[in-house]
């Protein structure tokens, strides 16, 4: 039937225009409308500019006529509007004038022209309806000419009013323009989401390579060697502090009595030793001479004995100092400086071995590839949520377009 309804002017073929071309389509449409406008409007528009000098040569004259007798009732009121009603008209006049050439200054012209009309229309119901009394035959031709003023408006918005299509296309166009807006939205957020699934995938192949390298790193000869050394450091700790241990419970059971042995009369080199070992008994055995520990702890006993120095419980204490003198003895602190030496040693060869901290550092890099992969991430998320809202505004505004096109009998291809 499409045939038969072509032949016998039936249906119409709409018209296809592609949505590349839309914009051009659009534009050549309301150029052609709008010419037609301004041509449609040219008798009207030519029609005002006539009426408004007669009408502004008119308001002259009545502004320059002398008063004749009348009422004296209505001379003062006369006399009193006749200036003001003068200027409004004029000023009024004056925002009537046509003086474009587009249809964008017959679009701007339409929208100042009802309140210039409408200011002439308050001024001839104000002041002019008292001139009456006065210029009778002025005010009617006056008011003639402003009636022909409306009715000239009259037929400038009929003519508009009757170009149905520009609106329509005016419509259109700006919804093409909201349309590629949205389109160049929504090419640079998949660009920007393209570029961070890229870098994504980048930190997750230096994740990869960063795990591989420590990988091959621990079970390299270095990071062997170097567990073995942790392992010696951690086995010769212990014995570092065994030894420490039974020199800390022979002499901090002391600290109370070296307190009041400290406030005796001591020489300078025993009295620094005392206080040595109030503070730190473990350190300052292994620091002094075994010679002068054994003079503190005699000078100790020899002052409890003799009742230099009280103390709570004498005999418990003589036997604490005792047993700290058969126990505590050079070889403790020869053996414990051994160890911290081989423990020093030992660091110092754990420190050379630099696969700790290649790994360390790799482990780092890892981390905050992590940090970076989950920031990326979110950021892709977020873009994508915007490009979901993008893409569905921008398929709502093609589904307009293509409906006011419909109604035009014009298919977007």
């Amino acid at each position: 039937m499409g045939f038969l309804d072509d032949l016998f002017g039936g249906k119409k073929t709409a018209e296809q225009v592609s949505l590349a071309g839309l914009d051009g389509w659009l534009q050549g449409r309301i150029d052609a409308e709008t010419s037609d406008i301004i041509s449609d409007c040219e008798g009207a528009l030519e029609s005002i500019n006539d009426l408004i000098p007669q009408i502004r040569a008119d308001v002259k004259a009545l502004g320059e006529r002398e008063l004749k007798k009348i009422d004296s009732r209505y001379d003062k009121i006369v006399r009193s509007a006749k200036p003001g009603y003068v200027k409004s008209m004029l000023n009024a006049l004056e925002r009537l004038e046509y003086s474009g050439r587009t249809y964008d200054d017959i679009a701007a012209y339409r929208r100042r022209l009802p309140d210039a009309l409408d200011t002439v229309g308050k001024v001839n119901f104000g002041d002019g309806k008292f001139l009456t009394f006065a210029y009778r035959d002025d005010m009617t031709l006056i008011q003639t000419g402003c009636k022909r003023l409306l009715d000239e408006k009259e037929e400038l918005d009929s003519i508009i009013q009757s170009a149905r299509e520009l609106p329509a296309l005016t419509w259109l166009k700006e919804k093409h323009k909201k349309h590629q807006e949205t389109t160049a939205q929504l090419r640079n957020l998949e660009g920007e989401t393209k570029t961070l699934t890229k870098m994504i995938s980048d930190d997750e192949g230096g994740m990869k390579s960063a795990e591989h390298e420590i990988g091959r790193l621990e079970v390299s000869h270095e990071a062997e060697r170097a567990r073995k050394i942790k392992s010696e450091i951690e086995e010769i700790a212990g014995e570092v502090k065994s030894t420490e241990t039974p020199i800390h419970y022979h002499l901090s059971p002391l600290t109370q009595a070296l307190r009041k042995y400290e406030k005796t009369q001591l020489d300078s080199k025993q009295m620094n030793l005392v206080k040595a070992l109030i503070e730190d008994a473990t350190r300052a055995f292994l620091a002094a001479d075994q010679v002068e520990i054994e003079k503190v702890l005699a000078g100790l006993s020899d002052s409890i004995k003799s009742g230099g120095i009280t103390v709570k419980d004498p005999d418990k204490t003589l036997k604490k100092i005792e047993h700290a003198r058969e126990t505590l003895n050079d070889e403790m602190r020869t053996k414990h400086h051994n160890l911290k030496g081989k423990l020093t040693k030992l660091h110092r060869e754990l420190e050379s071995i630099k696969v700790g901290e290649e790994i360390e550092r790799l482990n780092k890099d890892i981390t905050a590839l992590k940090a970076s992969i989950v920031n990326h991430t979110h950021k892709r998320k977020d873009l994508q949520d915007k490009t979901k809202v993008m893409k569905t505004e921008s398929e709502k505004i093609l589904d307009e377009i293509k409906t006011g096109l419909k109604e035009m009998n014009v298919e977007l291809t």
